[in-house]
């Protein structure tokens, strides 16, 4: 049966990866390897890349379900003539998402607009 023990022989200022020494035994002979892994404290600092943390959030907030209040607006909002589009964009949803309120909701749609050309 192998036996194994990891030790932490460096960790990253910021907590992003560690180097671990793993050492044991399998079959009677003895082995010793590092290696580099990502930390599992990636929650809890929400970030190893800038750029995919900001997307995330981003994309967390766009999706996220809206409050009884945000949702009435939206419904106020498409009812006072504004389309679909520009309910997304001022509100910072996904237009599927303002789509999906407005259908929960039993707002009658309108048939959509003419398309430009060009």
């Amino acid at each position: 049966m192998a036996t194994e023990t990891r030790r932490v022989i460096f960790r990253h200022p910021r907590g992003i990866y560690e180097t671990v020494e793993v050492t044991g035994e399998a079959f009677g002979e003895p082995y010793r390897y590092t290696e580099t892994v990502r930390t599992p404290k990636r929650d809890e600092r929400r970030m190893v890349n800038p750029k995919e943390d900001a997307k995330a959030r981003c994309e967390a907030k766009r999706n996220a379900s809206a409050t009884p209040e945000e949702r009435q607006k939206i419904v106020e909002l498409y009812e006072a003539g504004n389309s679909i589009l520009a309910i997304a964009r001022g509100q910072g949803r996904a237009y599927a998402v303002v789509s999906a309120i407005l259908h929960a909701s039993g707002v009658k749609m309108r048939s959509p607009g003419p398309k430009k050309k060009g």
